[in-house]
């Protein structure tokens, strides 16, 4: 298990500034990972108590913005199809 501090549900939330929504997504999604960003309290009942690893979430949350920006920075790249590219070296030549 990875060192550093390990909070509560409700500290993460506030430490990190995220929503309950927001957790359950990243769970949901493979950002938080069971026995690496998180484990649960109570003889390994589906219902125990989560506890999370403040560092690892934080980590994972930052490769998200920078994976996220990325796709957004592509997405607003400007693309020209093959006949304008053509017109665009015919003007050039």
């Amino acid at each position: 298990m990875a060192e550093g501090t390990w909070v509560p549900y409700e500290q993460l939330l506030k430490q990190l500034h995220i929503s309950e929504r927001a957790v359950r997504d990243f769970r949901a999604q493979g950002i938080f990972l069971p026995g690496e960003h998180y484990y649960r309290v109570g003889n390994g009942t589906k219902n125990g108590r989560l506890v999370f690893h403040l560092e690892g979430c934080r980590k994972s949350l930052l490769k998200l913005t920078v994976e996220v920006e990325k796709k957004a920075k592509a997405a607003k790249a400007v693309t020209y199809d093959k006949e304008y590219l053509d017109e665009l070296i015919q003007e050039v030549h």
